[in-house]
């Protein structure tokens, strides 16, 4: 699988998450960033076995956090 290509609003959201725990608590926004990447890892490893919510939209929860990731599978480019 390719790797996932992210919305730069996408990726602003993740930055001011982890703005905003680190704020909380040193550390914390750490933590966000961990269960960002096991997200990611498990969607990248099989990303059917999430569901669709809207069409061909997914959508897998972080552990820990009240956020989710939204992705689409694509066709494989050339």
């Amino acid at each position: 699988m390719k790797p996932p290509i992210f919305r730069p609003a996408a990726a602003a959201d993740v930055e001011d998450a982890y703005r905003w725990y680190e704020d909380q608590r040193i550390g914390l926004g750490e933590e966000f960033l961990v269960a960002v990447s096991n997200a990611i890892k498990s969607l990248a490893s099989y990303a059917e076995r999430f569901p669709a919510i809207y069409r061909q939209t997914r959508r897998v929860h972080l552990r820990r956090f009240p956020y989710s990731l939204y992705y689409r599978i694509m066709a494989k480019r050339s």
